[in-house]
């Protein structure tokens, strides 16, 4: 019996080995053994030919890159050697000066259209009030005549070209003077705020060239007095073409590139120039971002390849040759192992299968109407017969067992019993229903919204109606917040901005329209730069940012300039949106102009001593009061002035020492005696050894001389400050027509006291 048994075994197993290898296991074990290993192999070679050729593509990137960034940073070089030359010959009569100029730039042996130089050139700032003794004397000592245009105002002071490398052009624009276009004006106004190199806003110097981009960089010149003052002499500048030079960087690559360049100061996305603008904004498969650096400014370069044989390699995921070849051969093994297989097991695999199928659906039905998250119910003929968990607790019943042999019609609100009987008419004769809004009634009578949607099913051999339920209710309240919201958002009398948590503004409400003169859709994708005035530092925004990043909320003022180019006094508070992860998704910002409110603000400029001599307006609320000044002198065509007094010279920031206690205990005396002499003068601390003033013209003291006898008559005898009083001052309309020509006349006259 052992023997017979242990035959028996061995039976059973022969048969279930023979029966495996009878078995379309086999065939299938080939097949996606097979597949496997193709796609494997296939994507294994196509990787490492996407890896060698984005090796080959950034090794030509950071070689064009480093070409394009070698030859502006001759720019930086070729503008410190023209103010060099300036510097060193302050002697030279103007024609002497520009021999010089053009023999020592031939010498470099330069050829200045592959670096894209259009012009290197020198521009000597002339006041206004000086300026035709200049053009007179230039005239008479040069056999080339200058004459300065466009003409400029009477009183705006020029920043005039008298020298040019290339020598071809110099006659063409020998007296243009640069401060009478806005973004050479713009870059300028700030080469002499900073005092450093600065690169303009993109202008065109090519008109001829459509596709040109092109920029101006500037260097000031300021020569340094005996007293350690400086002077200022001019900006040697000059101007380029990056189309010129990212076009010639490009004539000895191997393989096609195109190259788009990115001011973010103009654009964030949208580039300012591409060397193939006919291709469109399709995202390229080979491409890098690279940044180049002119000056402290950078520029971004997106590089792409347009070779098309490396565009199709990289875009390949598999191997075309070792896919095609695994998939024969797999196919091939397939099919002969099929081929012993499928004539012994077809009808009985057939008829395994079909039971299997139907199984897996019941299975799947009842373990998925058990699961669902949804609610669903079955009811045959009115009476319910099938009922999930989710069901029970929407109903609030202990369990679906509570729900069984009820009428449907119990569930559902009077008022709905007739909409729910038309609902179930339209269903039985095969029509389909979309889902629909019902009022229902939990088993405690209380009644909820639903959305419902029913279909018919063969339940048990019977015709059954299966009804899937969602609570509603809330989504119904967060519709009706919603709405409430975008009302408020709306006709807010507060002007709203939202921006995502990079800054990007997505949404104003029309009360920012009226604040700052920006429609809601012009500002959509901008940042909040667009109002910046310029008269708060980096370090303040940063420590803005922080605090709202880090605290959710930020208030405080903001000195804004309207879309008109009005300065005005913003009362702001930033709050910070975030997700259920706790990350910043959005902020916003509640703006109100508080100018007025503001307009006799003070600010204790000597907070840090250890006593309080004075409190004087800061710098910020003098420009906004003085633009307000200004803008009703033109309105009503008044004279208006702003001035500089000087007291000693620049010490060092105030610190808490006496030195500079006693300091600004002279500049509040001073500032004291300039308010009792008219209600017409506004006084502001600029530094600690500046004031400034502005007046309607109409001040009993009117020009600077006698502005200055009146505070030294009424400084006390023993007073250190007698002696060393600088008074400077710039009226509208004669020597400017806006508040940084007059405060810069002004400077210029303090220096040159």
């Amino acid at each position: 019996m052992q023997i017979d048994a242990k035959l028996d075994e061995s039976s059973r197993d022969s048969r279930r080995h023979l029966q495996f290898w009878q078995s379309p296991v086999l065939a299938l074990l080939i097949l996606v053994s097979g597949l496997a290993l193709s796609f494997y192999l296939s994507s294994h070679f196509a990787k490492q030919s996407r890896e060698r050729l984005q090796d080959r593509f950034q090794a030509t990137v950071q070689q064009t890159t480093r070409v394009i960034q070698e030859k502006v940073d001759r720019f930086s070089l070729l503008m410190m050697a023209g103010r060099g030359l300036v510097l060193n010959n302050p002697s030279l009569n103007s024609a002497e000066l520009n021999v010089r100029w053009h023999r020592m730039f031939d010498s470099f042996n330069v050829n200045y259209g592959d670096i894209g130089v259009v012009g290197l050139s020198f521009t000597r700032f002339i006041a206004a009030h000086s300026r035709e003794t200049f053009i007179d004397e230039f005239n008479r000592n040069n056999s080339r005549k200058l004459t300065i245009f466009p003409p400029p105002a009477d009183n705006q002071p020029s920043l005039v070209v008298m020298h040019l490398v290339p020598k071809s052009i110099e006659d063409r624009v020998l007296g243009y003077d640069i401060m009478s276009e806005e973004k050479r004006r713009q870059a300028v106004l700030e080469t002499l705020r900073t005092g450093k190199m600065v690169l303009s806003r993109p202008l065109s110097l090519l008109p001829t060239d459509i596709n040109s981009l092109d920029y101006l960089q500037m260097l000031p010149v300021r020569s340094v007095l005996s007293d350690g003052e400086t002077h200022f002499l001019g900006v040697v500048t000059i101007g380029f073409s990056m189309s010129m030079l990212i076009n010639s960087s490009l004539e000895d690559l191997p393989t096609p590139m195109r190259i788009q360049l990115i001011d973010t100061r103009e654009s964030l996305e949208t580039p300012g120039f591409d060397t193939h603008p006919d291709l469109g904004n399709t995202p390229p498969l080979l491409s890098m971002t690279r940044i180049i650096t002119i000056g402290k400014h950078s520029l971004t370069l997106r590089i792409s390849s347009l070779d098309p044989s490396a565009i199709s390699a990289f875009s390949r995921h598999y191997d075309t040759a070792t896919l095609m070849s695994g998939i024969s051969i797999t196919l091939m093994l397939t099919l002969i192992s099929m081929f012993f297989i499928v004539t012994r097991q077809q009808a009985l695999q057939l008829s395994r299968n079909m039971a299997a199928q139907a199984e897996e659906m019941y299975q799947r039905y009842e373990s998925l109407f058990a699961q669902s998250p949804e609610a669903i119910v079955v009811h045959v003929n009115g009476k319910v017969e099938l009922a999930n968990q989710h069901a029970a607790r929407l109903f609030g019943c202990g369990s679906p067992d509570e729900l069984y042999q009820r009428d449907i019609t119990e569930l559902v609100h009077p008022t709905s019993i007739e909409f729910v009987e038309r609902r179930r008419e339209i269903l039985s004769s095969g029509s389909p229903l979309e889902p629909a809004e019902q009022l229902l009634l939990r088993c405690n009578g209380q009644p909820f919204m639903a959305e419902v949607s029913s279909s018919l099913i063969n339940y048990q051999g019977q015709e059954g109606i299966q009804v899937v339920f969602r609570d509603i209710t809330a989504a119904k309240q967060q519709r009706l917040e919603h709405r409430m919201a975008s009302t408020l958002f709306e006709h807010s009398a507060d002007s709203i901005m939202v921006t995502d948590n990079r800054g990007k503004i997505e949404m104003a409400n029309p009360s920012f329209q009226r604040l700052t003169g920006y429609s809601s859709k012009s500002v959509i994708g901008r940042t909040p730069d667009l109002l910046n005035a310029g008269h708060h530092s980096s370090e303040f925004f940063y420590k803005l940012w922080s605090s709202a990043k880090g605290n959710g909320f930020w208030r405080g003022d903001i000195v804004n300039r309207r879309k008109n180019g009005q300065l005005y006094i913003q009362e702001t508070e930033i709050h910070s949106l975030r997700n259920e992860t706790q990350d910043i998704t959005h902020f916003v910002c509640f703006m109100r102009d508080v100018t007025q409110q503001r307009d006799g603000l003070e600010i204790d400029v000597s907070s840090t001593t250890a006593q309080q001599p004075s409190k004087l307006p800061n710098r910020l609320h003098f420009h906004a009061s003085a633009e307000s000044d200004l803008r009703r002198a033109k309105e009503t065509n008044t004279p208006f002035e702003v001035g500089i007094i000087r007291i000693g010279h620049p010490s060092t920031p105030v610190d808490g020492t006496d030195k500079n206690h006693d300091q600004l205990e002279r500049l509040s005396l001073v500032a004291q005696i300039l308010e009792s002499a008219t209600n017409n003068i506004r006084v502001a601390l600029l530094s600690d050894h500046e004031l400034a003033i502005a007046k309607d013209g109409t001040a009993s003291v009117c020009d600077g001389a006698q502005l200055r006898k009146y505070i030294l008559k009424h400084l006390p005898p023993a007073s250190e400050s007698r002696t060393d009083i600088t008074v400077a001052i710039a009226r509208y309309p004669e020597d400017g027509c806006d508040l940084e020509s007059l405060m810069l006349v002004a400077k210029n006259r303090a220096d040159q006291a």
